[in-house]
């Protein structure tokens, strides 16, 4: 059986179609992402799956999910220098930087519904990811202090009506 085409040949299709993908607009981003977070609501009440919260980019842009009369909206604006040198702080602190993978509230607690919060921070050489599962504030499981305070101030830059965030100093 003889193939349709020849390796050159589909050397250069594979290069036209990265070349392609780059050029489609929003596939790959300008400005690299500094944070991001994403709920994901498993279970019979919420079962939304997974969801933007909010992302930052490394120049201040941040696009993030807000509550409407149409229900959830992404929204987007863009940080002050001032508000994005103190998310750079707080990024920056050990606590926050220790946590790594699936942080978990601690022992099991029956529920018809879990969110989890995936989190990832722009690291050099690569970045910080882990995920929050089971936390519920309201039912008095709190987030990790570091995850908190950052979640605090996200919510407090988002400005909008749909927060995970309590107890925030």
């Amino acid at each position: 059986m003889r193939p349709r085409c020849s390796s050159r040949q589909l050397y250069f299709c594979l290069i036209g179609l990265v070349f392609l993908i780059l050029a489609i607009p929003g596939w790959a981003s300008d400005q690299p992402i500094l944070l991001s977070l994403y709920t994901d609501n498993l279970g019979v009440v919420s079962p939304s799956g997974r969801r933007l919260y909010a992302v930052v980019t490394k120049d201040g842009v941040m696009t993030y999910a807000d509550k409407s009369d149409e229900g959830i909206v992404e929204r987007s604006r863009t940080l002050t220098s001032v508000e994005l040198a103190k998310l750079r702080e707080v990024l920056a602190g050990s606590e926050l930087t220790a946590l790594r993978g699936a942080v978990t509230a601690g022992q099991f607690h029956p529920r018809d519904y879990q969110t989890s919060l995936e989190v990832m921070i722009s690291r050099d050489p690569r970045s910080q990811e882990f995920t929050l599962v089971d936390y519920d504030p309201s039912a008095g499981r709190d987030f990790p202090a570091a995850a908190r305070d950052l979640l605090c101030l996200v919510d407090r830059l988002r400005g909008s009506k749909y927060r995970l965030s309590q107890n925030c100093k």
